[in-house]
């Protein structure tokens, strides 16, 4: 999932990946750096961490019609594709980063994925608030939601970063579920690293609240990779955009809401 936004005015098209899988806004290195060698005012907000680590400080980032000001900004310094200096002059987006869940602390994300549109907002009308709604945890900035599976509850975090699969979770997990054989295995690759994951189907349905979610199959990995991840955010698994493509979904970060429509 992608969105245009704009940085700091800068007369540039950026895309940025939407991912409120990630609890950090992030900047790659390599595809900003000519940008950097052009606009002192952008240079002037990296500063450098005594760990090492190099952020820029209060970095505006426009949204449609929402603006919003980090405090704090990662700059992936490895990261990204370089970008000749010629490309500043052209009219294509540059995919320079990554928009995390920071930018939505204490505001309400609407997600329309029939019509492909994104809305930051602070207050919504009671329109919006109808459909099946469940309370969500908040973990590190990451939201964390609950499913009904096999008549048990468990609580998966919500990963709009996770574009081809409805939801993953561990072998030790997924197997108590299957209803016969794997039906597909792929290998992915995640932040430089690459594994092996295996698709089944579900012998349950899986509801949000009252709601049953469309049958898709469940992946799972034997290699531990999200191992922990899951032990510190307490979570079951990770959920991802495809149970949703024929909704609209509303997280509301202040009263600690998620609905679908």
């Amino acid at each position: 999932m992608y969105v245009p936004v704009t940085i700091d005015s800068l007369p540039h098209k950026f895309v940025m990946q939407f991912d409120m899988g990630s609890d950090a806004t992030m900047i790659y290195g390599n595809s900003i750096k000519p940008y950097l060698h052009k606009y002192d005012n952008l240079k002037s907000k990296l500063i450098k961490w005594t760990d090492g680590r190099e952020y820029y400080k209060d970095l505006n980032f426009k949204i449609g019609n929402t603006s919003s000001t980090l405090r704090y900004v990662l700059h992936q310094k490895k990261a990204g594709n370089t970008i000749s200096r010629s490309a500043l002059s052209q009219e294509k987006e540059v995919l320079i980063g990554t928009i995390g869940a920071d930018i939505i602390k204490n505001k309400i994300l609407i997600i329309d994925y029939p019509n492909q549109r994104i809305g930051i907002t602070d207050e919504i009308t009671d329109e919006w608030k109808k459909g099946e709604q469940q309370t969500i945890r908040v973990k590190y900035g990451k939201i964390i939601f609950p499913l009904v599976i096999n008549g048990q509850v468990v609580y998966v975090l919500f990963d709009t970063g996770s574009s081809i699969f409805a939801l993953t979770t561990s072998a030790d997990n997924a197997i108590p579920l299957k209803e016969s054989g794997n039906i597909d295995s792929l290998k992915i690759y995640s932040w430089g690293q690459q594994y092996m994951v295996y698709g089944c189907n579900v012998k349950s349905d899986v509801k949000f609240g009252a709601l049953t979610l469309p049958k898709m199959p469940l992946y799972y990995d034997k290699s531990g990779k999200n191992a922990a991840t899951s032990k510190t955010l307490d979570i079951w698994g990770i959920a991802g955009n495809q149970y949703f493509v024929h909704n609209i979904v509303v997280i509301d970060m202040k009263n600690n809401t998620m609905t679908i429509k």
